[in-house]
């Protein structure tokens, strides 16, 4: 989601407090332990020491092995520094294994061979060879999105064949759109699409389409198809004519065609706490649960050859200017602070609106207390 405003997501709600919560745990795990603690007279006869204990673990044990491509990132054609020769240096030490390109929404504007972005600004030296060059530098595997709201599956191909047969790039991994159920299908709107039926059935249909296209010129990428975090808008909404919600409207016609699925994941809008972001985050592996059974209902035995690509995570989906003291912002978010300049529209460089500096991570103090799991920028 590489626009940085989104307008009219419906907000979420928080649930417990995570502190309260673990609070209550190590309470009940003492009373556990020590089940006559405070039930007796002060007179009462001493306990028994307890007995030493020896713990074995095996560290070669494991439920299962993260893939090279497990930790990624997002890039972005309006980030003018995306491909300093240092970003390749530190995504390397930082194990990326996997770089997200042209950027979120853009991708549903973006036009690979002109390296324009109609509505949108493109920063200079973003182009997709640059953006190769520190993939490759960093020794990590680009995941690219295919235009969906303005570009063809022809167009697509065209890309599939210029990366892994023109450059030679094995690029494996391709989405078809960005949050493409935000196209106003269910009232709000933030995705570009120019399709006229904006519905979850033409988007399997078109994800058909394009999967086609694409592996006829190299049958070894990897399609992914858009679907909805469950327990996240709009989740569970059935958009006027259609027979059920997104999810199961696209998996119920596409599951034969498409090798992983890409949901996004954000805690909520600007006015989230650090500490409702961690509440939230517990209920994330749940969630992915439910991708999971969802893709047991529609493809049944080949369920475990579609992968779940969690492509986007953040704790806030849009930093507003009126973000107030112990609010959750993005380090590096167009809008915080920024006053005038957030609009909606065109994306615009924001050394037009104010000047800043970009401080190394090393110099950026966070406070994160141990144990309590909820952190916030000093």
């Amino acid at each position: 989601m590489s626009l940085p405003h989104r307008p009219g997501r419906p907000a979420r709600t928080g649930g417990p407090r995570p502190l309260a919560r673990t609070a209550t745990v190590l309470a009940a795990a003492a009373a556990l332990l020590s089940p006559l603690a405070g039930t007796g007279p002060a007179s009462a006869a001493p306990q028994a020491a307890a007995a030493d204990a020896t713990v074995r673990v095996n560290t070669q044990a494991a439920l299962g092995r993260l893939s090279d491509v497990a930790r990624g990132v997002n890039a972005a054609i309006w980030d003018a520094h995306m491909n300093d020769p240092e970003v390749a240096t530190l995504m390397k030490a930082a194990d990326v294994g996997a770089m997200r390109y042209p950027g979120g929404s853009y991708a549903d504007i973006y036009r690979w061979e002109t390296h324009t972005a109609p509505g949108g600004y493109v920063a200079p030296g973003t182009g997709f060879d640059a953006f190769m060059g520190t993939v490759r530098a960093t020794g990590a595997q680009p995941i690219l999105i295919a235009n969906y709201g303005s570009g063809t599956p022809e167009e697509a191909a065209g890309w599939v064949r210029y990366a892994n047969v023109t450059k030679d790039y094995d690029a494996k991994y391709w989405e078809i759109g960005n949050e493409i159920y935000g196209n106003g299908h269910y009232g709000s709107g933030w995705e570009h699409d120019e399709h006229e039926d904006k519905s979850p059935r033409e988007y399997a249909r078109q994800v058909r389409a394009y999967a086609k296209a694409m592996k006829a010129v190299d049958p070894t990428v990897k399609i992914g198809a858009v679907l909805t975090t469950p327990g996240h808008w709009p989740d569970g909404v059935v958009g006027e004519g259609d027979a059920g919600d997104w999810n199961h409207t696209v998996l119920s016609q596409a599951t034969d065609v498409i090798d992983f699925v890409s949901v996004h994941w954000y805690a909520g809008g600007a006015d989230t706490t650090a500490e409702a972001a961690m509440t939230r985050l517990t209920r994330l592996p749940g969630e992915l649960r439910e991708v999971r059974n969802q893709l047991d209902r529609y493809a049944g035995a080949d369920s475990p050859r579609i992968g779940i690509a969690l492509t986007e995570i953040n704790p806030i989906y849009s930093g507003y200017d009126d973000s107030g003291p112990g609010r959750v912002v993005e380090r590096n978010n167009l809008y915080v602070d920024s006053g005038a300049p957030q609009t909606l529209g065109t994306v615009i460089e924001p050394r037009t609106f104010y000047a800043y500096t970009l401080d190394a991570p090393s110099t950026v103090p966070t406070i994160v207390p141990a144990g309590v799991g909820v952190g916030r920028i000093a």
